[in-house]
């Protein structure tokens, strides 16, 4: 699953899905039980999916975002 830059709105995924997040877009790390972050390159970010749960990734430095529903 790829998030693009300033993308709102919901996405569902399930435990063990990546989620790759453009870098330099305001994408802070995401610490929260949900996804953890499993490859960082100049390219993109990849958070995996860990545990049941809803969160929120930054998608742009203007404060848009994505929820995450893992299930």
């Amino acid at each position: 699953m790829t998030v693009e830059k300033g993308q709102t709105g919901e996405i569902a995924v399930k435990i063990g899905d990546v989620i790759s997040v453009p870098p330099g877009e305001g994408a802070p790390l995401v610490k929260d039980p949900y996804v953890r972050l499993h490859l960082q390159t100049e390219k993109e970010w990849q958070y995996r999916a860990s545990s049941p749960g809803k969160t929120k990734i930054p998608t742009s430095g203007e404060g848009a975002s994505v929820t995450v529903t893992i299930s």
